[in-house]
């Protein structure tokens, strides 16, 4: 078999793979919406939909939402939180929430960013309700799209080594062999990289369905808190300590006395 001839192999090898990708990208598709349609009957979390929608600190400020109507936590005119007493909510995430402002306060969310033992918990809150619902679960993960990139990956290094070696010999000297085999690496980034791009961009991300319904879910408890504590939680969020802001010097903080 020729050069051309294995070339336009390799491309139409490369063509049938994205046909077969196409279509069970169509299939799972199909099957999400399916899915997706048995939603409204599911029992999601507050804030596991609040984390789904958004991120795992808005989880975090959902459950500080829920301790405030609850009289479990307190917040100031800063944003700073405080517990109000001691027990459990019998909520994994609340429960995290008010041993980490019992450990700091009075503390800011945004602080508690950095709170190891809460991130900790969250993170296992959350895997704990993505298994609940396992169709769900790896909504993020998307195979058929690091299959069509690895497969533009593979094409461009299969067309390296016909350049490299076209109509050459096998080298037996080792010097020419690994100067072949820069030629070939260096050559299947070239062309890799605009190929991998091409492919990224034209293949189409997993719909996410679940993410969607989870953003559309009332906030019941965001609704009921009045106006000025729902100011004061996003105060907490973006709040920046005096020592934190570039334009105060540590004169203008009261470090030279």
């Amino acid at each position: 078999m020729t050069q051309l001839q294995l070339a336009v192999t390799a491309l139409a090898s490369a063509a049938g793979v994205y046909t077969v990708l196409a279509v069970l990208w169509t299939l799972r598709a199909r099957a999400d919406r399916a899915a997706a349609a048995q939603l409204g009957d599911m029992d999601i979390d507050p804030c596991h939909a609040a984390a789904t929608a958004g991120d795992t600190h808005d989880a975090v400020e959902h459950a500080a939402a829920a301790l405030l109507l609850q009289g479990r936590l307190r917040i100031d005119g800063d944003g700073r939180l405080d517990a109000t007493g001691d027990g459990d909510t019998g909520h994994p995430l609340c429960d995290a929430l008010l041993d980490a402002v019992r450990c700091r306060a009075p503390v800011t969310l945004r602080r508690l960013r950095w709170d190891t033992g809460l991130r900790v918990r969250c993170e296992a809150f959350l895997r704990e309700q993505d298994a609940a619902v396992p169709r769900w679960a790896g909504r993020r993960k998307d195979g058929l799209g690091v299959t069509a990139c690895a497969t533009a990956f593979a094409l461009s290094f299969f067309y390296a080594v016909q350049l490299a070696f076209w109509h050459e010999p096998v080298a037996s000297d080792l010097a020419d062999i690994l100067f072949a085999l820069f030629l070939t690496v260096i050559t299947g980034l070239m062309i890799a990289v605009p190929l991998v791009w091409l492919a990224l961009s034209a293949w189409p991300q997993r719909h996410d369905p679940f993410r969607a319904h989870c953003a559309a879910l009332p906030q019941p408890v965001m609704t009921t808190l009045d106006e000025e504590r729902r100011r004061r939680l996003g105060e907490s969020r973006v709040h920046v300590e005096p020592w934190e802001r570039e334009d105060i010097t540590w004169v203008d903080s009261g470090g030279a006395f």
